[in-house]
């Protein structure tokens, strides 16, 4: 099975369906955000004609597993099932001139979402400032709930980014950047006070939720050597964000942000 398999449009909503989103997603959210995993240009006679998100034999910028294709496959899905939820499409530091924010925004566009629905983020380079510009996001717009979509491999990074948002090493010092403190300090005082929440979720539940043939692909996916790989470079750097050296001179082997 080809694991880097072109996925079609999911299919139409049913109830059961939107009843294990909600269960995955703590409820309806106000907002999808996709964390950006890394682009793939397609060439015609020497010439990019495109770009695109990747499958899972695709690599990131560090050379890790990408599977980005799932986060905008995930993103449709939700969007399908909770219609007034803005999807947000996020970039990262690329290989290609292109902003994975655009070709996510535009690949959204094909998938059904409408134009006014996605917010297109360009500002962020990391797994971390994108967090920090949902907040931004969460806190201009007073949402109650927003969601992360993103690799199952990643989920863990993801919530423990969340958890010390205010203290993980920011060696970019993307914590200064204007609005960006303000933004902290109303997210910490609406997250005490019940009105906010930010939930991470796997890509990979919400495509193998939509169609078995997605199920089959992921779990094709998951036996890959380079799979395996990431999940153990992302043990590495959940551990190095809990003990404080995240980001900290990192090892070319750990996870960066």
């Amino acid at each position: 099975m080809n694991s880097g398999h072109s996925f079609e449009k999911m299919r139409e909503v049913n109830p059961e369906r939107l009843k294990r989103y909600e269960e995955l997603c703590d409820g309806a959210p106000n907002a999808v955000s996709i964390l950006a995993r890394g682009l793939e240009t397609v060439e015609k006679g020497g010439a990019v004609v495109r770009t695109k998100t990747t499958g899972y034999l695709g690599k990131e910028v560090h050379g890790n597993v990408s599977g980005s294709r799932a986060g905008v496959l995930a993103a449709i899905e939700l969007a399908k099932y909770f219609p007034d939820a803005r999807i947000v499409a996020n970039s990262l530091v690329e290989k290609t001139n292109e902003h994975q924010a655009q070709v996510t925004a535009a690949e959204l566009g094909r998938g059904g979402v409408g134009p006014e629905r996605i917010i297109v983020q360009e500002k962020s380079f990391s797994t971390y400032s994108e967090l920090l510009e949902l907040i931004r996001l969460v806190t201009e717009n007073d949402w109650q709930h927003a969601v992360v979509v993103v690799n199952e491999f990643i989920v863990p990074r993801a919530r423990a980014l969340l958890r010390h948002i205010h203290d993980v090493g920011d060696p970019a010092e993307y914590r200064q950047r204007p609005g960006i403190q303000e933004a902290l300090r109303k997210y910490e005082a609406m997250r005490r006070a019940g009105s906010t929440s930010i939930t991470v979720v796997s890509s990979e539940d919400i495509i193998s939720l939509a169609d078995p043939r997605y199920r089959r692909i992921v779990e094709a996916a998951r036996q890959l050597p380079e799979w395996i790989e990431t999940v153990r470079k992302e043990k590495s750097g959940v551990e190095a964000i809990e003990d404080g050296t995240y980001g900290k001179n990192p090892p070319s082997t750990s996870v960066k942000q």
